[in-house]
């Protein structure tokens, strides 16, 4: 869950104690579902465990649980501005749209539920419209569907909160990304935006400091801005010290050669006197000008790519985008639930006893789920607390295109009368 409040800043102590009594500025919290799964009709395997919400005609319907406790004490349905409902698409089979129902009162968890103890969806409250699903428009991104509705129902008790459930329409079947699936975080989530939830509480503690971050590159260089006005001229500062001697200055050019006097006679060999010491270094000439630029060498190959740096913080989250424009209406979901006109009735109960009833949807409706009720009494009498466990359910499922069944044994004799009525949920 993560709420987000813009944190108040105190001005001066006599100022904060006014600021108490304020609203609480509006706020959105974000709530992962307690539990989601989906049921394969006609079977009675647990998919709780699964990465992926399935909803597809005649074989998947979804079931998506939140805890309204994750929301700050006192909300009432008042206080909430908008609900909307985040599931993200990772898999479109086949176009086509789906409804989103209350699920009707019943006990389910995500690792029990299946087709024969899931509940019903109830037809006689207003849902939000049809969603449409196409691998074009929505694959791979969230889809968020408007439920305020059904949210502020669940805070003010008109409907009792057993959670939401996603049924097909049509030819449709596609798939949502559970909470399970954590390599990605696609989870569903229901956002709630409130709005005056609350008076403002006090200022919290300034947090620690938290630690500096890394010097960014420098700028560049402004622009040299305009040389001011002159200064008057300062009194004679005092003399400083002598400097130190200045080094040599340069030897001065040789004088003129004089002119070479007449050749004296050449004088007798004399012997080769020995070699004289090496005179002294002279002083290094003066720096010729430099030499013409050369032509530029051949770039070299590219070095290799340095590791990636730190992940940087989160930025703040970015505003709402626009609304998209309004789908085309669907057809409407499951709102009929058709039972058994003939239930089977039985008040001998001798044992291998079988008890068969049978439902089906009119020619037109399509068939989304069914179930059944199974009543001990009346007739023969009342069925004692003990014996229910010589009564086994052994079949309750779609035994046809649009037809429910339900087949129960009875395992040894006992007293009483039992009545087993099976019903078909239908779509409008």
């Amino acid at each position: 869950m993560r709420l987000r409040r813009p944190r108040a800043t105190s001005l001066v102590p006599v100022l904060l104690v006014g600021l108490l009594f304020l609203p609480a500025i509006a706020g959105a919290v974000e709530i992962v579902p307690a539990d989601d799964a989906h049921v394969e009709i006609g079977s009675t395997g647990t998919n709780g465990a699964k990465e992926f919400l399935a909803v597809k005609n005649g074989k998947f319907i979804t079931y998506i649980r939140v805890n309204l406790a994750q929301l700050p004490a006192g909300v009432t349905s008042d206080n909430v501005s908008q609900a909307k409902l985040k599931l993200f698409v990772n898999k479109v089979n086949t176009s086509g749209s789906f409804g989103v129902r209350y699920v009707l009162p019943g006990a389910w968890t995500e690792g029990g539920i299946n087709a024969n103890n899931a509940p019903g969806f109830s037809p006689a409250l207003v849902d939000p419209p049809l969603q449409t699903v196409s691998a074009a428009g929505t694959f791979n991104e969230y889809i968020v569907i408007d439920v305020t509705s059904m949210v502020k129902d669940w805070l003010n008790g008109t409907v009792a909160n057993n959670g939401f459930g996603l049924t097909p329409q049509g030819t449709v079947d596609i798939e949502f990304d559970s909470k399970e699936k954590t390599a990605t975080s696609h989870d569903p989530r229901l956002e709630v935006t409130l709005v005056s939830f609350g008076p403002a509480g006090p200022t919290g503690d300034t947090g620690p400091t938290g630690p500096t971050g890394e010097t960014g590159p420098t700028g560049p260089t402004g622009e040299t801005g305009p040389t001011g006005p002159t200064g008057e001229i300062g009194g004679t500062g005092p003399t400083g010290e002598t400097g130190p001697t200045g080094p040599t200055g340069e030897t001065g050019p040789t004088g003129p050669t004089g002119e070479t006097g007449p050749t004296g006679p050449t004088g007798e060999t004399g012997p080769t006197g020995p070699t004289g010491e090496t005179g002294p270094t002279g002083p290094t000439g003066e720096m010729g000008p430099t030499g013409p630029t050369g032509q530029a060498g051949a770039t070299g190959e590219t070095g290799a790519i340095g590791p990636t740096g730190p992940t940087g913080s989160m930025g703040l989250p970015g505003g709402t985008g626009p609304t998209g424009p309004t789908g085309s209406t669907g057809l409407l979901g499951a709102s009929q639930i058709i039972p058994d006109p003939t239930p089977a009735v039985d008040s001998s109960l001798n044992q291998g006893d079988i008890l068969l009833s049978t439902s089906s949807c009119p020619s037109e409706k399509a068939l989304l789920g069914g179930g059944y009720q199974m009543v001990g009494g009346s007739g023969g009498g009342a069925i004692a607390s003990g014996d229910w466990a010589k009564v086994t359910t052994r079949r309750n499922y779609a035994s046809a295109a649009d037809t429910w069944t339900t087949e129960v044994f009875v395992n040894s004799g006992l007293g009483g009368t039992l009545t087993v009525t099976a019903y078909v949920v239908c779509a409008q």
